[in-house]
């Protein structure tokens, strides 16, 4: 079992139904950089703001922060 804190940047519609429902979709864009799943940077909230507003550009994004426990992760470093 894996436990982490995961922060998850998203546009500011997402976020407030990720809240409401309590339930994220798994991204399945073909321009995901590792296929299907659900993204979340450990440790350093920074790299989900640069995420949105660099990378994704988002006009409106929320950052959620996330306990983790999973028994499948990837870990990029």
């Amino acid at each position: 079992m894996v436990v982490f804190k995961g922060f998850h940047g998203t546009r500011r519609d997402s976020a407030d139904e990720i809240l409401k429902t309590q339930y994220l979709k798994f991204s399945q864009n073909e321009e995901e950089w590792l296929g299907k799943g659900i993204y979340f940077f450990d440790f350093d909230v920074k790299q989900a703001y640069y995420f949105c507003v660099k990378a994704r550009k988002y006009p409106q994004f929320a950052i959620l922060s996330c306990h983790i426990e999973t028994d499948k992760a990837i870990d990029l470093i």
